[in-house]
């Protein structure tokens, strides 16, 4: 998505290594909405999903894709 890595490595400790990543987290969430990461394919079978499942696969759902945007 064209954004390179930040300067930094977790643990920043610095207040400077802290607002660096932070402006560069800023610039990824908005270079990163204009993509998705996964995109379905198909489903198979007919069982029914489990509750706590089904919680995982809508979080996962609402982080990871973003309708019909282009593969990043």
């Amino acid at each position: 998505i064209g954004v390179d890595r930040p300067d930094s490595r977790f643990p920043r400790e610095s207040r400077s290594d802290r607002n660096a990543f932070e402006d560069w987290l800023r610039t990824y969430q908005a270079a990163s909405a204009k993509v998705s990461v996964v995109r379905h394919l198909a489903t198979f079978g007919f069982d029914p999903v489990h509750p706590d499942v089904d919680r995982v696969v809508a979080v996962h759902d609402r982080h990871a894709s973003h309708g019909h945007a282009g593969l990043a």
